[in-house]
Formats: structure tokens, C-alpha cells, sequence
């Protein structure tokens, strides 16, 4: 036996001597725990064309930001081995294409065999990489699927969320704020159109339960299938029944078409609504003008919305550090990736292990005690996002930008 096997063999005389003069388990096992690996490896997918190509980019570059930033620093630390590691990560392209999320997932985890996967952009991809994930038993991160169906119990029958939602509320949260404010105007005639997916269709249903609960029915309930790109017919039709206050949800290809074609319509709404403008503000203005989005109402996401942040960098900070690196505006989709780093991050550094279990439970015991640039971090016990909050914004023309009014209720804040 050579001089490293004959050290191996005290070392392990050492342990077992310990444990029989009667030291703690958890002693025994700390001594005993393996070696820690030389890095973290991170799966996710992203689409470089398609449908959903934009945003995707967006969420992968954040975070990519993310890990470029923990690795600057040394890594990221990790609980169990009491030190920083770096991070490796492994992004594979779907191209916007649901049927292939599955295969690549699986090559994520059987192959690649990463320590976190993160899904991509949005609930109509993320979908397809849910129930994978819960078949192998990891812990999925979820930076922008916000469809309240994920949030349901294991499909193991035991009652243990599978996902967490990192950098957006759930979709069923985000219009409550629009519901009220229609409410407190007291409109009489409201139009609510809505792309077939759970996202929007989570969307509309809590519009119309709030309405309705407070006897208002719309004179307007619209589903249209998510590809839809031409809204003239439902514009057109909506003005004919004398619509006051028209809410539209979709994706934001949905609200690009919807909103050039209104404007170019020369129809008039007193009140409209569509998800993106304030997420996304510069794309829009590049895409139909500033004109075009006069006196919309939106959510109003981060950077424009602005958290004071407790952990990870600060609006401020992340728009000259994150803009140095990325020649596109910094949008919603940019942070969400930014943050769901965040979330992985604060989570290595409370868990007990890698394993599924370990991670949850981790990501759960965060909740309430993170603030990010999103605003604050909080899951409920489904693992769906009840923080991060967007209030209810008008955007304005002023000059040659765009500004805006923040709402609350019926009243300008």
C-alpha cells in the first residue's frame, strides 16, 4: 500500500473510532460527506428564433449576467461544502419549438447531469419541461412561466411542489390591479379578448371573477388563439357594442399587433390595456411608435419599476453593470433571468444538498427574507411567486419620450 493508501486507511480508522466512542451522527457524516465538486452545473433552454426567440434571449442573458458575475467573484458558495464553486452553464436551443423542450431537458438531466435547471421563457415552453422534471425528481426554477396550472401537487402523490417561480408573480395575481381600477372608474361596457393559453386565460378568468363578483359582466369575453395577429374584426367588433374599456392579454407579439392595428384604426377606447408595453417600453417604441402607445395602460415591470434591493444588484447598479455587457434596452425579461440567478443563488447557500428535497426546501425557507430588484422574493407553499408585484401604469408622450403615471385603484399615485 502506498503512503496515500495508508493515510486513506488511518483517516477511515479515525471516523469509525470516532463514531464508537460515541460522537454525534452528524459528525460522523460530515467527516465522511464526499468530496465537493469542482463546479455547479446549471441547465436551460432558450429559443434563438421563433415565436418566443426575444424574450428567451432576454431571460438567458440575464442569466448569463448572473453567473458571469458570481464566477467574478469566485463562484457561487454552496452550503454543504462550506465554500464558493464555480458555476458552469449549459443553455440548449429549442427554437421556440414545444416538442423539442422534452429531448433537451432529458439530455440536460440524463446526460448533462447539471446540479439546477432552470426552464425558458414562458408558460407555453415550460410546460412541456414540468412534468420531465418532476418524473426525474428535480427541482425545477422557473424565471417567467407564471401559469397558475403548474403550481399543483407532485405528481408522486405526496404533496411536494416541483417548481419554484423565481422572478414573476403568478400569472392569476398580476391583473387584480386592473380589475379594481375598472371597477373604480365604474365603467359599463368592458371588452376582455384573450389568447388561449394558461398565462392569458389565468389573466382574464381573475379580471372577469372580480368583475363579476361585483356584478359587472363584460359585454365582451373573447378567447383567440395565442398566434393571432390580426385584431381589426375584434376591434371593430368591440366598438360596434359600444365597449368603453377594452383589456386585451396576450404574449407580446400579441400586443404589438393589437396595439399598431388600433392605433391605425382610428378606433378610440377610453381605457385600454394590453401586458407588455411596460415590460418591454423600448420594444414597443421601436416597433410602432411612440404614438402608438399614448395613454395605454400597462403593468409597469422592473427597471422601470424600481425596488430597493437587498441581495444582488440594485436598478441603478444592474442598468450600467448589465448594459455595459448587452447592446439591447434592459427590459423585465432581462432582470427576470438576472434574478432567478438570485433565487439559485440564495438557495445553494441555505441548502442541506443538491438533491431535490434539499433545494426546495431551501428556496421555501428564502421566501420573505430576499428583496431583489424585482421586488421581494415569496412563495407560497404551491412554490408560486406572491412577491414582485407590477402595479397598474398610463404610459404618455412627452416631447420624444415616453413617461408614465402609476395608478392605484382609480387614482393617479
Amino acid at each position: 500500500m502506498g503512503e496515500r493508501g495508508r493515510r486513506g486507511a488511518a483517516w477511515l480508522r479515525a471516523v469509525l473510532a470516532a463514531c464508537v466512542l460515541g460522537l454525534s451522527l452528524s459528525a460522523c457524516s460530515s467527516a465522511a460527506k464526499a468530496t465537493p465538486p469542482r463546479q455547479i452545473t446549471i441547465g436551460t433552454l432558450y429559443a434563438s428564433v421563433g415565436a418566443y426567440a426575444a424574450a428567451s434571449t432576454a431571460q438567458l442573458d440575464g442569466l448569463k449576467f448572473w453567473v458571469s458575475q458570481v464566477n467574478a467573484k469566485g463562484g457561487v458558495f454552496v452550503k454543504p461544502f462550506g465554500r464558493r464553486l464555480h458555476v458552469r452553464l449549459i443553455a440548449l436551443d429549442d427554437q421556440s419549438s414545444p416538442s423539442a423542450v422534452q429531448s433537451l431537458a432529458d439530455q440536460l438531466i440524463q446526460q448533462d447531469h447539471v446540479n439546477i435547471l432552470v426552464s425558458d421563457f414562458g408558460s407555453v415552453l415550460t410546460s412541456e419541461i414540468v412534468p420531465l422534471a418532476q418524473e426525474n425528481g428535480v427541482l425545477l426554477f422557473d424565471p417567467t412561466a407564471t401559469a397558475p396550472g403548474f403550481f399543483t401537487e407532485s405528481i408522486f402523490g405526496n404533496g411536494d411542489p416541483d417548481i419554484v417561480m423565481t422572478s414573476l408573480p403568478s400569472s392569476a395575481l398580476w391583473p387584480r390591479v386592473v380589475a379594481h381600477y375598472l371597477l373604480a372608474r365604474h365603467f359599463a361596457r368592458i371588452g376582455i379578448i384573450y389568447g388561449a393559453n394558461d398565462f392569458t386565460e389565468a389573466q382574464a378568468t381573475t379580471v372577469d371573477n372580480i368583475l363579476g363578483a361585483a356584478s359587472v359582466i363584460p359585454a365582451v369575453y373573447q378567447s383567440v388563439p395565442t398566434s393571432t395577429t390580426d385584431y381589426l374584426p375584434y376591434l371593430r367588433a368591440m366598438a360596434k357594442e359600444g365597449v368603453q374599456a377594452v383589456v386585451e392579454f396576450g404574449y407580446a407579439s400579441n400586443d404589438l399587433s393589437f396595439l399598431g392595428q388600433l392605433h391605425a384604426s382610428g378606433l378610440h377606447f377610453p381605457f385600454v390595456f394590453t401586458a407588455w408595453p411596460g415590460q418591454e417600453l423600448a420594444t414597443f417604441v421601436r416597433s410602432i411608435g411612440p404614438a402608438a402607445l399614448n395613454g395605454i395602460f400597462t403593468y409597469l415591470g422592473p427597471p422601470l419599476r424600481q425596488s430597493r434591493a437587498t441581495f444582488g444588484l440594485d436598478t441603478a447598479q444592474f442598468l450600467a453593470a448589465f448594459g455595459a455587457t448587452d447592446r439591447q434596452p434592459v427590459n423585465a425579461i432581462d432582470v427576470a433571468g438576472y434574478v432567478a440567478g438570485l433565487v439559485i443563488q440564495g438557495t445553494l447557500a441555505r441548502t442541506k444538498g443538491l438533491g431535490e428535497q434539499s433545494l426546495r426546501v431551501a428556496a421555501h425557507a428564502l421566501s420573505g427574507h430576499m428583496v431583489t430588484l424585482a421586488g421581494p422574493f415569496a412563495l407560497d407553499q404551491a412554490g408560486q411567486q406572491v412577491g414582485e408585484m407590477m402595479p397598474l401604469a398610463e404610459l404618455h408622450v412627452v416631447g420624444h419620450h415616453i413617461t408614465y403615471i402609476v395608478m392605484r385603484g382609480g387614482i393617479t399615485q
